[in-house]
């Protein structure tokens, strides 16, 4: 286990970014890969979805992926990673800067199921994208009942936010919360930083 980084998910009526605070994804734990991008996450709570903004000051980034569930980390991708309880498996939210989506549910890297929906994922998620000059960005909305079935959201949960590029000109693997790992890992969540929703809300009527 690691020393653990704490973000604080606030609530809103409507989503206003830059009144949310900023988780920066800025570790380079491995020495073959040090570059680092000045990245960041954001995330909120309003009405029934988990708000998620990530955004990377990435001017030229690689995006080849149009289809979901591919494998968006090879080009420039943002990552968010969530284990609603702890040891009962995690979620993994990737997404290059195409807008292109993988999502899946599972108890480690080898044994991941692939989220089915009835509409493609950009629907189904919100996805919504920005790049300009200077980096890019997604936006999504993840259901809270996909989370926390139960209806209620937990005083805590535990997750990690990372910046990736398998096959860009310099790979490179960033993270929110440190990960001691001799090689790049994101699927490791016993370094998963600690996620903390204040108040207590019911999800459900």
């Amino acid at each position: 286990m690691s020393d653990t980084n704490t973000y604080t998910v606030i609530y809103m009526e409507e989503i206003e970014w830059d009144a949310v605070p900023k988780a920066e994804i800025r570790l380079t734990p491995w020495a073959a890969h040090p570059l680092c991008y000045p990245a960041y996450a954001q995330l909120a709570v309003a009405a029934d979805a988990l708000h998620v903004r990530l955004f990377a000051e990435e001017a030229q980034p690689l995006s080849r992926v149009t289809e979901d569930n591919a494998p968006v980390h090879l080009d420039s991708c943002l990552e968010f990673f969530i284990e609603p309880e702890p040891g009962k498996g995690y979620w993994n939210f990737e997404a290059n800067p195409a807008g292109a989506f993988k999502a899946a549910f599972g108890e480690g890297r080898g044994n991941r199921t692939r989220l089915q929906t009835d509409v493609p994922y950009r629907s189904f998620f919100r996805i919504e994208t920005e790049q300009d000059g200077t980096g890019w960005g997604i936006r999504y909305a993840v259901p809270l009942t996909l989370l926390f079935p139960e209806g209620t959201c937990p005083a805590e949960a535990r997750c990690n936010f990372y910046k990736c590029g398998d096959e860009t000109a310099t790979p490179h693997f960033q993270c929110w919360n440190h990960i001691a790992t001799p090689a790049p890992d994101f699927h490791r969540p016993e370094y998963f930083g600690t996620l903390r929703f204040s108040p207590m809300r019911r999800i459900l009527s």
